[in-house]
């Protein structure tokens, strides 16, 4: 590679990328205080009807009252109805509620959380459960409507959506627990051949006209057992007036698999947390996503798009998933062009060697924009292959087993791809390899080139206690060692062994982190991941 094609950028000009708002980004995607599930006020004064249920009322008498609760969150939504001027509002109190799949009705909200005795709300200390007791799939979406501060588990779904199904239509989803839900593949799926579809979404599928509002969820341990999008799917293309997007904003992924059980490797359950396909384009951003799988020799252990899907992902943490194949982190290939901009992409790895951060290969197409791109554990930072990519503004540094870059080209009807003003620290073969190119040759200016071994941990301590909260979907972590937690840590990325996870409370010496941190590992060891300016 000639000087002319890339140099180091002296440090003023780094300073100046930072101080200016160019390329350079800060240590953390946004805000961990927004992420996740919280309880928030309703305002009863905003529904025309409101109507109550418990599952600790009697049975006789019942008549949607706060004295004579409904028992049944399935009937009394099938039995109210709304208009766009008088909406209706359903307040559930705590308990488990599982006689039936809850079908969503247009302009009723549904609201769970609430103490049968006094009707305060508390979504974590008055817990109101959805159970489809692995029978049947919980809730079926609607448009014009909401259902927020609910747990939504043990869904089953022979087709899409273990856990919800919004088929054409968009709801608010919000403030829920999603989990322990999944999907069975379709009736006649072949086992002895490969890229199948299967049965997507294992706790929420989106399908062609849906556009919802997914926020402050908690997806979590839901799989597919043949299918995309371990958690999440959005597929299909829609032709609604304005163009809208789907919004899926402020939610934490953790624990979910794709293909648990593609033991013959079809190839067809990529996403572990989500996937985006067939035109679906959302915005995904301010997101947890960690410790999520894709299996069966899939890929993606984090988020994954194909066939002209070109979602905005940006502000995430994508950190620790592991996929199969290919793009530990993200995926992206056929003829989509997905934005991923300002994310951090740190930790992770994939079973079979291959790129541990991001992906683009097979006439696939991706703007990489101002991201961390770190601490990847297999195949390097990035990998093109065959398809296009503007990468600029990154710092892509201490990625293993890997360059920073990889960048291969078989056709030659793509323009060159670009790469540049991006800084690449102490990857573990290298900052930028080019293994074939046919037609124009990419595009390589302007990069800071420090090669090296990767940069250890410079920070760590000893794990004294590790307890999760099941309720909650987090892990309080007691620590002890000489380093001291004088720092801010809340939006900080830490691991132990090989779970990665965010901290999104300090006290003192213990820290709250999403996810489950607490089993018992051989390297009891916290480790922070350390700064990148």
């Amino acid at each position: 590679m000639s000087s002319r094609s890339c140099r180091l950028i002296p440090l003023l000009s780094l300073t100046h990328l930072i101080l200016t708002g160019g390329a350079l980004l800060a240590r953390v995607p946004g805000d961990i205080a927004a992420v996740g599930p919280r309880t928030i006020a309703v305002d009863l004064s905003a529904y025309s009807t409101v109507q109550y249920v418990a599952a600790s009322a009697p049975e006789a008498a019942a008549d949607g009252t706060k004295v004579r609760p409904w028992r049944s969150v399935a009937e009394a939504a099938k039995n109210l109805g709304g208009t766009k001027d008088r909406r209706s509002a359903i307040l559930v109190a705590a308990g488990a509620y599982d006689d039936a799949t809850v079908a969503m009705r247009e302009h009723v909200d549904l609201f769970g959380g609430f103490s049968a005795a006094d009707w305060t709300r508390d979504i974590f200390i008055h817990e109101t459960v959805l159970d489809g007791l692995h029978t049947r799939r919980v809730v079926l979406g609607a448009s014009q409507a909401r259902i927020d501060g609910f747990v939504i588990r043990r869904g089953r779904a022979l087709g899409h959506g273990g856990a919800v199904l919004c088929d054409g239509v968009s709801p608010t989803i919000s403030n829920n627990r999603i989990e322990e839900s999944y999907t069975v593949p379709p009736v006649g799926f072949r086992l002895d051949r490969i890229h199948q579809p299967g049965s997507m979404g294992g706790g929420l599928a989106c399908l062609f006209e849906a556009v919802p509002v997914i926020t402050n969820n908690h997806f979590r341990a839901n799989h597919t057992e043949i299918g995309e999008g371990g958690a999440l799917a959005v597929y299909g293309w829609h032709r609604l007036p304005g163009n809208p997007r789907a919004l899926i904003e402020h939610n934490v992924f953790t624990g979910n698999i794709s293909g648990l059980h593609d033991h013959t490797r079809t190839r067809s359950s990529s996403g572990g947390a989500a996937a985006f396909s067939h035109e679906a384009s959302p915005i995904f951003r301010h997101n947890v996503v960690a410790m999520n799988r894709a299996m069966g020799r899939s890929d993606a252990g984090g988020v994954y798009c194909e066939f002209f899907a070109s979602p905005t992902i940006e502000h995430n943490w994508i950190i620790g998933n592991e996929g199969d194949d290919d793009g530990g982190g993200l995926y992206t290939m056929r003829q989509g062009e997905p934005v991923i901009r300002r994310n951090l992409f740190a930790g992770n790895w994939t079973t079979m060697g291959g790129i541990g951060g991001i992906r683009i290969s097979k006439e696939g197409r991706a703007r990489v924009i101002e991201n961390q791109i770190v601490h990847n554990q297999s195949g390097g930072g990035i990998y093109m292959a065959d398809g296009y990519v503007v990468v600029e503004g990154n710092v892509i540094a201490d990625n293993r087993k890997g360059p920073g870059i990889r960048l291969q080209q078989n056709f030659s009807y793509f323009q060159p791809s670009r790469v540049e003003q991006n800084r690449f620290l102490r990857n573990e073969e290298g900052a930028i390899k080019i293994t074939k190119t046919v037609g124009a040759a990419p595009m390589v200016t302007n990069n800071e080139i420090a090669d090296g071994a990767p940069r250890p941990p410079s920070t760590s301590w000893k794990i004294a206690q590790a307890v999760f909260d099941r309720r909650r979907g987090q892990t309080t972590i007691r620590v002890t060692g000489a380093a001291a937690l004088d720092e801010k840590l809340p939006g900080a990325t830490v691991w132990t062994g090989t779970r990665w996870s965010v901290v999104t409370r300090q006290e003192g010496n213990v820290l709250t982190v999403w996810g489950d941190l607490s089993a018992p590992e051989s390297n009891r060891v916290l480790y922070l991941l350390p700064e990148y300016p």
